[in-house]
């Protein structure tokens, strides 16, 4: 079933639950608790506002299907009615119909923060720590977009190719791609999708998203979706996606408990889950390269984030578990090349060095340099040991 089919069956099925309800409400009231017209007065807000908590996306479904079929009877019992009984049950129907709007309104605006639109990337974050660990990331991403487009995207390109290979995805499937950064991975999901298929790219940084929309647009794959999210707030309803993709992401991610319980929700029961991390910095020289650069750039906000922080990817399996999800890491090693130290510095640490004063950068290079180039500057070979977290929701 593709997903527009899906979602107007949905709606439908919401509309005619709204209006049994509505309907239901105002019958109980009229034939057995007549006396109890102010509680049947604020039945249609309740009843609306109840929908909309529960499915936010359809709010002005169960605004306008709530007081539908109370307002098509009172209508037409107006006819028969003296003028001052019709113009009374006219105002009441009236005023049931505007309060099951606000009732509506309201329960999309309670509703839960990683569904409502609009909803603010910290709005679920429980510390100032965390929210400045998130402000750290949005500005070190939003200045990386355009580098990542011109010089990583086309290095990452062996990681994003083994995601997709391990997803396997069929024609009509709805798939979430979290972390979507330039939209590369969005970009290969959609064409093997098609129309009837659904992506929805989400990241922190707003410059991503731009890049990522522009992208997409040059391919014409329009119908790729994108919003500005986290992974431990996901902007997207109960059991949306088929499939979540998450390339080099999850690295970053702050709250992983809160993370993991958000991926089994939005999956489908039995939805896949495939997502990459880089290995140990033994086995990943970006991560040793990063990691190495790092150390002068001072720690990030938050601890255990950044290259490597799944290397040991055990604890996020049990907490994918404690969630719902059964899955398991397989590991691989690619690689991608850069002609110079120069080339691989401002790609992979000139952004998060930029700030240091010109010595502690020179002291930073000669680290690195010491490390990884030991017969000084060359054209060099990372070796990445890639980490796949191939899950299945129950």
């Amino acid at each position: 079933m593709s997903h527009r089919v899906r979602t107007v069956i949905e709606a439908l099925a919401l509309a005619v639950l709204a209006a049994g309800l509505g309907y239901g409400a105002t019958y109980a009231t009229k034939h057995y608790a007549p006396f109890l017209w102010f509680v049947w007065l604020g039945s249609g807000a309740a009843i609306a506002f109840g929908l909309s908590w529960w499915k936010p996306r359809y709010w002005g479904v169960a605004a306008a299907s709530t007081p539908s079929l109370v307002l098509i009877e009172t209508t037409s019992r107006l006819s028969d009615a003296p003028p001052t009984a019709a113009a009374l049950g006219l105002g009441f129907a009236m005023f049931w119909a505007l309060t099951s709007v606000a009732g509506a309104w309201l329960g999309r605006m309670l509703a839960p923060r990683s569904q409502r639109p609009g909803a603010p990337l910290d709005a679920t974050m429980r510390s100032d720590q965390e929210r400045s660990g998130l402000a750290w990331q949005i500005g070190v991403w939003d200045r990386m977009s355009d580098v990542y487009l011109r010089e990583v995207d086309r290095r990452f390109a062996p990681v994003v190719e083994q995601v997709i290979a391990r997803a396997r995805l069929s024609p009509g499937e709805r798939i979430l791609d979290l972390g979507t950064g330039t939209g590369a991975v969005a970009e290969r999901a959609a064409q093997l999708v098609g129309p009837e298929g659904l992506v929805v790219g989400v990241d922190i940084s707003p410059d991503m998203l731009r890049t990522a929309r522009q992208r997409l647009a040059a391919r014409g794959l329009t119908r790729v979706g994108l919003r500005e999210g986290r992974a431990e707030a996901v902007p997207a309803e109960d059991e949306a996606f088929d499939v979540v993709l998450a390339s080099l992401s999850l690295m970053y991610v702050i709250d992983r408990a809160a993370a993991a319980r958000e991926l089994a929700r939005v999956l489908r029961p039995r939805g896949r889950l495939i997502a990459a991390v880089w290995a140990e910095p033994e086995a990943c020289d970006i991560v040793l390269f990063q990691q190495t650069a790092g150390r002068f750039a001072g720690p990030p906000p938050v601890p255990g984030v950044g290259p490597g922080a799944l290397a040991n990817a055990t604890p996020f399996l049990r907490r994918l578990a404690d969630a719902g999800i059964e899955a398991l890491v397989e590991r691989e090693t690619l690689g991608f090349d850069f002609e110079s130290f120069g080339a691989a510095w401002s790609t992979l640490a000139g952004v998060t060095t930029a700030h240091l004063p010109p010595e502690r950068q020179q002291e930073a290079q000669a680290a690195v340099m010491a490390a990884m180039y030991p017969r000084g500057d060359a054209p060099r070979h990372f070796r990445n040991t890639t980490q796949f977290i191939v899950g299945r929701r129950a």
